[in-house]
């Protein structure tokens, strides 16, 4: 992150470009993958998008189910040490993205999804809100606007 007031920089000079941090490439083959991906997805939410985002993400992705304080109070200190909401307001071309795998005709995060939500009883409503995010997540990334 000490580069990323030259990253919001460029991007508001150069609108045209779209710039993507890829995040980690979680692994298709294991188990541990999706929560990697949701408990990386709801971090990078309270840095870039504030607690209120924040909040919402996790009790929508992961409720009370795993514990997130250390995680979470990294991600305030993220945000407030590099100052990431002052940096990327107004910027929409710039987010951060998972890095992602094919398998078929469908992206493996929803393979994942579906173990996840089976594993732990949820019924297709909760299985359909995780897939909701992931995709929302694939197909936009996590940037500091709306």
């Amino acid at each position: 992150m000490p580069d990323l007031p030259g990253l919001a920089s460029f991007c508001k000079q150069s609108r045209n470009v779209m710039v993507r941090y890829q995040f980690e490439n979680f692994v298709p083959d294991n188990p541990n993958s999706l929560v990697l991906f949701l408990t990386a997805g709801i971090a990078l939410t309270y840095a870039v998008k504030g607690n209120e985002a924040g909040i919402e993400a996790q009790r929508s992705l992961v409720g009370s189910r795993i514990s997130m304080g250390s995680l979470i109070q990294e991600a305030q200190h993220w945000r407030e040490t590099w100052g990431i909401q002052y940096h990327l307001r107004g910027i929409s071309n710039f987010s951060f993205w998972p890095v992602t795998a094919d398998s078929g005709k469908d992206v493996f995060g929803y393979r994942f999804v579906e173990h996840f939500g089976i594993a732990r009883g949820s019924n297709n409503t909760r299985i359909a809100v995780l897939r909701r995010y992931a995709r929302m997540w694939f197909d936009n990334g996590i940037s500091g606007c709306e």
